[in-house]
This record gives structure tokens, C-alpha cells and sequence, in this order.
């Protein structure tokens, strides 16, 4: 069904371009829809997941690429967390951070967009150093290669990690979300936003309900003034370092975190 839409897309973009000629400018809401296209063109899938490039390149005429080149970083931010969410809503995995550049291309002409997606693995992110007796990991890569458990007395410090920012599995085990599951990297956000990193669909979950973050000690969820609490193995919250195994809960929702490493 997606592969027959996106041709039909592209037919009518095509017979509406010899119409009308191209547009006189590029938008980037026109390369955050490519962008999405191009991700959704090259799926790959695999035993247990759907995997989709994770790098994009995109390619503007000199005119459209003078017009952008004073706001690409902030662009490149904005289109990474548009195709994480995209991906997240087609349950899509990546398998590194996304990446997005701006490439000037004379071969390509003034309001058209070329998108160049491919897929990159992020570096392995070794082991923390306190948990290497017992055990070992980028808006949205999916379930890979467990990191061994380290116990519920271990925690992962930010300073020990090194490499790319590690990943984490946010799994959801009850409410309207049952069996979804996030791959985030940390800060993250949850709540019913679209905007949010880990976006839940059930109503007694605020907009904006905690963050997820990575201090000294480990994970920390944090509520931010939500307006029915956040609970950690069923006491009412905060602030508090959560660890793999932990019970979070937030309205009828109950989640789980824990690191993942890369395949």
C-alpha cells in the first residue's frame, strides 16, 4: 500500500511539475516530505524489525541552497525529529543516529529536491567500567544487541560512557500503548505531543508529562508538574533514578526502560 501511494505521488507531482513548472523556491516542508518518501523507499526488512536509512543528503540547486544556508543546522534538527516520528508511527528502526546534510548541486534545478538516503552504523558505545565484571551500549535504532545485565545495584554513569550517546528501549506493558516500544536517546521526552520522544496515547497522560534523563548516578525520570503523577515501583515521584527492570507508571500506562546496544 505505501509503495503504491508513493507512486501515485510521484505521478501527479510529476504531471503537475509540466503543468506549472517547477516551484520558484524550495520549502522545507517539501524536504521534510521527501525525506520521509525516501526513508519509506529503502525499508529493509528484516527477522524482527523494519530497518530504514538513517542518513539523508539533501541536494538543492545554488539559488534554493542560498535561500536555506543561513538556517541549516537548525533545519537539519527539525527534519531529524520529523523522520524520527515518522519512522515511530510505521514501528520503523534505525540502526544509528540520523544524520541530515545540505548539499549545493548544480545538476539539480531551482525548486526541485533531491534526497540521498543511505543507511550508517553508529559506533558501538562500549560497557560502563563499574559494570563490566557483571556485564556492557541518537528522533529514533530498534531492539539490537542486549546489553548484558548488569543488576539493579549497577547504574550507567554519563562519564563513563564513551563513543556516540548511547541508546535506550522504552517499552510500554499496559495502557492504550500496550506493547509499543521507543528507541530514544537521552534527554528524552514523553507524553501525548506529537513532538514528544516517546509519545503515549492515553488520556490520562499529559502533554508534556516527564523527561528522561542521564545524570551521574543514571536514568532519571522527572515529572514536570503532569497533572495525575508519575509513580516508580508504585510510589509517587518527582525525580528519581529509575533502573532497568523498574515499574514506571503515568495514568493508565505502565513502561519500562533499559539500554540496548547496536546490531
Amino acid at each position: 500500500m505505501i509503495s503504491l501511494l508513493i507512486r501515485f505521488e510521484k505521478w501527479l507531482e510529476a504531471g503537475m511539475e509540466r503543468l506549472f513548472g517547477p516551484r520558484e523556491s524550495v520549502q522545507p516542508v517539501e524536504i521534510a516530505r521527501r525525506m520521509v518518501r525516501a526513508m519509506e523507499e529503502q525499508r529493509r526488512i528484516s527477522v524482527r524489525h523494519i530497518y530504514v536509512p538513517n542518513v539523508f543528503a539533501v541536494h538543492l540547486s545554488p539559488d534554493d541552497m542560498a535561500g536555506l544556508e543561513s538556517i541549516t543546522h537548525t533545519l537539519s534538527e527539525d527534519l531529524a525529529n520529523h523522520v524520527r516520528a515518522a519512522a515511530r508511527r510505521q514501528s520503523f528502526a534505525f540502526i544509528g543516529p540520523i544524520e541530515v546534510s545540505f548539499i549545493k548541486d548544480e545538476a539539480v534545478k531551482k525548486g526541485e529536491v533531491k534526497i540521498d538516503a543511505r543507511f550508517l552504523e553508529g559506533e558501538v558505545v562500549s560497557a560502563p567500567a563499574e559494570a563490566e565484571a557483571g556485564a556492557g551500549v541518537g528522533t529514533g535504532v530498534a531492539e539490537a544487541e542486549r546489553v548484558p545485565d548488569i543488576g539493579e545495584t549497577r547504574l550507567y554513569r554519563a562519564e563513563q560512557l564513551t563513543g556516540t550517546r548511547p541508546f535506550w528501549q522504552v517499552e510500554v506493558s499496559k495502557g492504550p500503548d500496550s506493547g509499543a516500544s521507543f528507541t530514544i536517546q537521552l534527554p528524552a521526552s514523553i507524553g501525548r505531543r506529537p513532538d514528544c520522544d516517546v509519545q503515549l496515547h492515553d488520556q490520562k497522560v499529559s502533554r508534556l508529562h516527564a523527561r528522561l534523563e542521564l545524570s551521574d548516578q543514571g536514568v532519571v525520570v522527572v515529572d514536570v508538574g503532569s497533572m495525575n503523577g508519575t509513580k516508580v515501583n508504585g510510589v509517587a515521584i518527582k525525580k528519581e533514578i529509575v533502573r532497568p527492570g523498574d515499574i514506571i507508571e503515568m495514568g493508565s500506562t505502565v513502561l519500562s526502560i533499559r539500554p540496548v546496544g547496536r546490531e
